[in-house]
């Protein structure tokens, strides 16, 4: 609250920013501080940004990616008064959200808050193995989501979605090597990449024709971008896994904020509803290698945490009716097969990673869930796509923020600082008149 009744907020516009990122909020003017007189409803936007905060120093503080900018402001005019000045480098951002940053201040001038990454969306792709031990890929970081390797494990497909563009990049694996382009500028924004069961398409969503429907393309480049689903205005299809015999693609339309699931026959175009299944959480589904079945997660309750419906599941393919969901741990999330079908891997916390097997006979059943020692991302929650995938020979490789991508969380606790009479570094940086 700032003096004379006007309420200091961040306004948004989820329509402008995109599910699986954090840090998008802060793109494309999607996220403004506003101040909001309660007696008349009278509206100002003062900065672009988000997560403003009033200080008693006479200061307005915001944050864009992991910066903190500081500007002096008339709290009486509603105005600035000064240019805005990057006062603090490196602030952690809260998870699923992207608007609310780990800091505070006293009104004594009292700083308290998490170091993070400054560069925002800036991430490493890192190569992990269930033992604990990572490997950075030799690639430079970027704002990478939604890593995919294809079924011969020869290559990786990955969105690349900065502020001006949003691409779907090709690295040759092991590697080392460079990324190439798959879709190209003035081909629209291009995102969630996943791979043909023969390893030699790639299935995208596009909006290069107005509409946020799915294309696929030959991997190499060799051909142009073919349509696969049409979406309505307000609707986004995700795809989300191709089946290894490269008849049906499993996607995900996305309304009014509930995802529902869905099946396309490559061949005719055809698209029908897998069940009923709905979820508030992104559903990531993925067929297991043999084809026989499909692991998904779900949530059937918007902005709760903990409901005993949340978790992960699996259904046959084709469906019949049944599902089964593996034994609740936490916030489940996130499933990936491994590549004999037997055992399935997922996020049951931000930054904890299970494996629990899987067997149909005699009878359908999991067996005991083991945490691994390293978990695969450290920062993804479940209203996040997956950011990981698996390779054939059963190492993983996922998005970290940069600066992550050399150190074992294990080894590397967070920390939160302190730093006292803030408030005089401020007042010599950012003078207010």
């Amino acid at each position: 609250m700032l003096p004379g009744g006007i309420m200091l907020f961040t306004l948004t516009s989820l329509s402008q920013t995109r599910r699986g990122d954090p840090f998008d909020f802060d793109r494309s003017a999607a996220a403004k501080v506003v101040a909001q007189s309660l007696a008349t409803g009278a509206r100002t936007t003062l900065v672009e940004g988000s997560d403003g905060r009033y200080l008693a120093s006479g200061h307005l503080i915001y944050l864009v990616g992991g910066t903190v900018f500081a500007v002096p402001i008339d709290v009486k005019q509603l105005k600035l008064a000064g240019a805005a000045v990057p006062i603090l480098v490196g602030v952690q951002r809260l998870v699923g959200s992207g608007v609310a940053a780990h800091l505070s201040l006293s009104n004594t001038g009292t700083l308290i808050y998490v170091p993070g990454s400054d560069t925002g969306s800036a991430r490493a792709l890192m190569v992990t193995d269930r033992n604990g031990s990572t490997t950075p890929l030799p690639v430079p970081a970027a704002p990478y989501l939604h890593p995919r390797v294809s079924r011969d494990g020869k290559h990786m497909a990955v969105g690349v979605d900065n502020e001006q563009d949003a691409y779907v990049s090709i690295y040759d694996l092991p590697g080392p090597g460079a990324l190439r382009r798959l879709t190209l500028a003035g081909e629209g924004h291009n995102r969630f990449p996943v791979w043909s069961g023969d390893s030699l398409f790639v299935a995208f969503q596009s909006d290069r024709e107005g509409d946020r429907g799915i294309f696929m393309q030959r991997a190499d480049g060799s051909s142009p971008a073919v349509r696969l689903t049409k979406a309505e205005s307000v609707v986004s299809h995700v795809p989300e896994s191709w089946a290894p015999d490269g008849r049906t693609l499993l996607f995900s339309s996305n309304k009014d904020a509930t995802f529902s699931l869905w099946t396309l026959s490559v061949e005719n175009k055809t698209v029908a509803p897998f069940g009923n299944l709905q979820s508030t959480d992104p559903i990531g589904a993925t067929f297991s290698p043999d084809g026989r079945w499909v692991a998904y997660a779900s949530s059937d309750a918007r902005g709760q945490l903990r409901t005993p419906n949340k978790g992960v599941y699996v259904q046959p393919f084709p469906p019949t009716g049944a599902r089964y969901q593996l034994p609740k741990e936490s916030l489940d999330f996130a499933p990936v097969w491994s590549h004999n079908s037997a055992e399935l891997f997922y996020i049951h916390i931000s930054s904890r990673f299970s494996v629990v097997d899987f067997q149909i006979q005699p009878g359908f059943r999991f067996g005991k869930a083991t945490t691994l020692p390293t978990p695969v991302t450290r920062d993804r929650v479940s209203s996040n796509l997956r950011d990981y995938d698996i390779m054939p020979d059963g190492r993983f490789i996922s998005t970290v923020p940069a600066g992550d991508d050399t150190a074992s969380p294990a080894t590397a606790p967070p920390q939160i600082r302190v730093v006292l009479n803030w408030f005089e570094e401020l007042k010599q940086r950012v003078t207010v008149h």
